[in-house]
């Protein structure tokens, strides 16, 4: 079993000496080997502007990033058998996964997931307006369609950015899941 938190514990000052943070440890099968994604992205200093404009890594810190991050994890032998390891940007979809990633992309569209129903909803899109707490009880604050959602991050499984890009039709323009209508 591959221990993704570990992982991240053992890359997290590695990545860190290069100038970037670690966004993302994932851990997948592909065919009979694994693969180990890593995303990583520059440090921040507050918050982010909207529209997201995306990573400004240069392949060239990327590959150092791959290189500095495969050396650790040969050293450490965390992942048994064969693997591919992929490091890459999170993308424009990126994963928030702290406080502090919630509040640095206040005021972008977001998607988040819940573990347990909200109103009978599992999935919420809007404008994501910060995080505060109550009563002891962290939570997380999304505008959608005129209302607010006020989310406790303990029932938060995942909070993404929502690609928006101007001049586009939102989701599949051909009916369920993209595949066009037979005539």
């Amino acid at each position: 079993m591959v221990d993704v938190d570990r992982i991240r514990s053992v890359i997290e000052p590695v990545v860190e000496g290069l100038d970037l943070t670690v966004v993302r440890v994932a851990w997948g099968r592909s065919g009979r080997s694994g693969k180990l994604r890593i995303d990583v992205d520059e440090k921040r200093a507050g918050p982010v502007p909207v529209p997201y404009p995306g990573s400004d890594l240069s392949s060239g810190s990327l590959d150092e990033a791959t290189r500095e991050i495969s050396a650790v994890l040969d050293v450490h032998d965390l992942v048994p058998g064969s693997y591919t390891l992929e490091v890459s940007t999170p993308g424009l979809d990126r994963w928030l996964r702290v406080p502090e990633d919630l509040e640095d992309f206040s005021g972008h569209p977001v998607t988040v997931v819940v573990e347990s129903t909200v109103e009978g909803k599992r999935r919420i899109s809007g404008t994501l307006r910060g995080t505060g707490e109550h009563d002891g009880v962290a939570h997380m604050v999304v505008e959608e369609a005129g209302r607010t959602w006020t989310l406790d991050l303990d029932n938060v499984r995942k909070v993404n950015l929502k690609v928006v890009i101007e001049g586009f039709p939102k989701g599949p323009t051909h009916g369920k899941g993209g595949k066009r209508k037979k005539r």
